[in-house]
This record gives C-alpha cells, structure tokens and sequence, in this order.
C-alpha cells in the first residue's frame, strides 16, 4: 500500500457554527399541576462562541432536579472524559473537539446541589446542550484505519489545524 501499513489520517476539514448558549426545559405533570418544570442548563457558561435559546417543551418528565422533586436549584455538569483509544479509519470520520472543559456555574457546595436524576427535567436540558455543543465545531477527515468508532478520542500527530493536539472524539464515522 502507499502508506507502508502507517495509520494515517488525511483530507481533513474543519467546520464551526454557531449553536444555542441555553436549552429551556419545560412540562406539565397532571399530578402535580401547580409544580414550576420549567428549567434552563448551559453547560458552557465561559464560552462566548454560543448565542440563544433552544426551547423544547414536553420531554415527558416528572421532576425538575429529579423524578420527583421540583426545586428550581439548576445544575449544570459537564464532564471530561478522555478515553485513550487510538487509531484511525479508512472511511471518513466526522469528529469534534475543543468542548470538552470543565465549567462551575456558582452551585458547587450548595444545599441541594446534587447529580441530575436521569429523566428528570434538567437531565434533558444537559443532554440537549451537551449534544448542541458537540455539533459547534466538526472535523471531517479520511482513515485508513478500519476500526474506528464513535466515542473514541484519538490522537492526531502532524495536523495543520491547530488545537488538536489534546485529540478529538469521534463523532460519525461513514
């Protein structure tokens, strides 16, 4: 082959765009009708790179912070985890990078500051923001490796796009 059996990453391209600073929650629970399920999380509150609000309403849950309790407490977490999987794809590979930080809103240490229960109102808001912010800036490339997988963080040495020497999460690969 003309790469020697090197894994190698090539074509690449980068894509950034605007998305949503916020996403706002809300629902309506028949059981209890005066309960306040209107909850708003960013999880990238230092970035100056996101502008607006995606509002959704009826993501069919019971709680707020949690599947039963409707305190107005937000918590916002966005979590950095660096899987050392390396490797590359002969397909092409859509990949994102440079989100991945760590943000306090101010509620560290603070009564009721807890983990978002799943399901619960502010459990979606941080799954919709954290999936906006994934699509704010994409890499599109071509591998000769045959075992990628979305999910994997890889590690791309040589690159002219600057910024990526932390690695990249794969997103899509095709």
């Amino acid at each position: 082959t003309l790469d020697n059996g090197v894994e190698s990453v090539w074509d690449m391209s980068l894509h950034s765009q605007m998305v949503e600073a916020s996403v706002k929650v809300q629902d309506y629970n028949y059981r209890d009708a005066p309960a306040n399920l209107l909850g708003e999380v960013n999880s990238q509150q230092k970035n100056s790179t996101t502008y607006g609000t995606d509002y959704r309403y009826d993501e069919h849950y019971k709680g707020l912070n949690s599947n039963g309790s409707n305190t107005n407490d937000i918590n916002n977490h966005n979590r950095n985890h660096d899987d050392e999987n390396s490797g590359d794809n002969s397909r092409e590979i859509s990949s994102n990078f440079g989100n991945a930080s760590h943000t306090d809103n101010g509620n560290a240490g603070k009564v009721g500051d807890s983990v978002d229960s799943v399901e619960s109102g502010e459990w979606y808001a941080r799954i919709r923001h954290e999936q906006a912010i994934s699509r704010q800036i994409l890499i599109r490339g071509k591998s000769n490796q045959a075992n990628l997988a979305p999910g994997q963080h890889i590690r791309i040495k040589g690159s002219t796009i600057t910024g990526i020497d932390e690695g990249i999460m794969i997103l899509t690969v095709q």
